[in-house]
């Protein structure tokens, strides 16, 4: 005479019920109008590629390139190994003064995420935050958080900052 009875509440008490899946990421999605390659976005600022009346506008560029890429490779508190070596390669071959900026930028303390971004450009934002992404080893959360709060400032979209990720097989954020 009794009712129904049916397996009881799930879970059982004092037992964890099952874990929630996560939620998958959403791929990036490339509009080709705005998709331009780190190649690209770097090609005016590489010195074999300047004619001698962009030479003094890309030397203040170049030195605010460098100043952003030495920040974000101290970002986790140090400087390690990999990361100037990463430094020294994107410059390439420096003048004696090149040098000597990049000396005193590497050895600097490490300026406000919000004062670097202020001090750049419109127009070099994304290559400033290109040449930081590369000169970063991703060996800590602080780095990480050091380019999201970089893109942030910038002013950069979540989706073009996963696109220059992508562009250069680094890990999105």
């Amino acid at each position: 005479m009794g009712g129904m009875r049916g397996p009881g509440p799930w879970p059982p008490p004092g037992r964890p019920g099952p874990r929630p899946r996560p939620l998958p990421r959403p791929p990036v999605v490339y509009d080709e109008r705005e998709h331009r390659s780190a190649e690209e976005i770097l090609e005016p600022y590489r010195s074999e590629s300047r004619s001698d009346q962009d030479h003094t506008v890309a030397d203040s560029d170049s030195e605010l390139l460098i100043r952003a890429m030495c920040n974000a490779a101290k970002a986790d508190g140090s400087l390690d190994k990999d990361e100037r070596e990463r430094i020294m390669n994107q410059v390439g071959t420096l003048s004696t003064s090149e040098a000597t900026f990049l000396r005193s930028e590497l050895t600097s303390a490490r300026v406000a995420v919000d004062d670097l971004a202020d001090s750049i450009p419109a127009d070099l934002r994304e290559v400033a935050y290109t040449v930081s992404l590369m000169a970063i080893s991703f060996d800590s959360i602080s780095e990480k958080e050091y380019l999201r709060d970089l893109a942030t400032a910038l002013e950069i979209t979540d989706f073009r900052r996963d696109t220059i990720h992508a562009d250069l097989s680094i890990p999105l954020l």
